[in-house]
């Protein structure tokens, strides 16, 4: 971020109810005991101390379908998140069911529960994925963002303990720009200690922020928080680092919309939608 940038963020978050941090080095997202998941710093979000980020709980549900009674030459093509509340701090347990059998596709539907109350669902189109087509077929793809050597965003400032556990690397925009843009990331933890991220789970880790990194209104002055996530993925992710081109729309009556492409290193790979709730501080 440039010294203007920091100037125009240390305004913007005066008197706000972002959170300021001092850095720390956290090993995971998450904890596993047996069934059940504890939740590090790391998930924090910006609004509250006592609230996770969207994206560690969109990730950790991701990763729970992909492990649920996994089958050769399937994969998770669409992940619809209702995000029912502010996710607290808590023992987080996640329970998995197939609503819609079938050999070629199947629905499944997820509950997480934290300290024993539902606070998100989620339902995954589970489809069959061994045609071998060699190329995409339909439209042009999305044309891929720049590659610029990544460097992080927060590498000399803290914002937020999610925002600080993760590599960012804008090359269209930035986090203090008011409008669209395009960022790579890179999580610096694992989502789940001793445990390997897959590429999926780090997409849904860095998507559910696209209304952020697409903020059309100042943070210290209005709140603009997701009620959902949906994203459809024509080609499963590849790679350390993924990408999003985000933007955002909000209508006169105060009910918004954050549209997203999501990219590796390849091409597009998907893209992904939310409702956002939009209303003054």
């Amino acid at each position: 971020m440039t010294q203007t940038g920091r100037a125009r963020y240390r305004k913007a978050v005066k008197g706000s109810s972002f959170i300021k941090v001092n850095s720390i080095n956290y090993d995971a997202f998450y904890h596993r005991t047996g069934t059940t998941y504890s939740p590090s710093e790391a998930t924090v979000g910006p609004w509250s101390s006592d609230a996770q980020h969207g994206g560690p709980p969109a990730a950790l549900i991701t990763k729970s379908f992909e492990e649920f009674e996994p089958r050769e030459n399937t994969r998770i093509v669409r992940i619809a998140i209702e995000i029912l509340r502010p996710i607290p701090l808590g023992r987080t347990e996640i329970k998995v069911s197939v609503l819609r059998p079938g050999r070629k596709i199947e629905l499944l539907g997820s509950q997480m529960f934290v300290d024993d109350k539902l606070v998100m669902t989620a339902q995954a189109w589970r489809m069959r994925s061994s045609i071998d087509l060699t190329e995409d077929i339909g439209s042009e793809p999305a044309p891929l963002p720049p590659t610029l050597e990544p460097e992080a965003m927060t590498s000399d400032e803290v914002f937020f303990p999610y925002a600080d556990s993760i590599d960012w690397c804008y090359v269209e925009g930035g986090f203090d720009f008011l409008g669209s843009s395009t960022v790579w990331s890179r999580p610096k933890i694992p989502l789940v200690a001793g445990e390997p991220t897959s590429p999926l789970a780090r997409l849904l880790l860095m998507a559910d922020s696209a209304n952020g990194v697409s903020s059309v209104l100042p943070f210290n002055q209005w709140t603009f928080v997701p009620v959902d996530l949906c994203i459809s993925i024509y080609r499963y992710p590849k790679g350390e680092w993924l990408a999003m081109r985000a933007e955002t729309l909000i209508g006169p009556d105060g009910v918004g919309t954050t549209r997203a492409t999501l990219f590796d290193n390849q091409s597009s790979v998907g893209s992904s939608i939310h409702t956002l709730f939009v209303e003054p501080h």
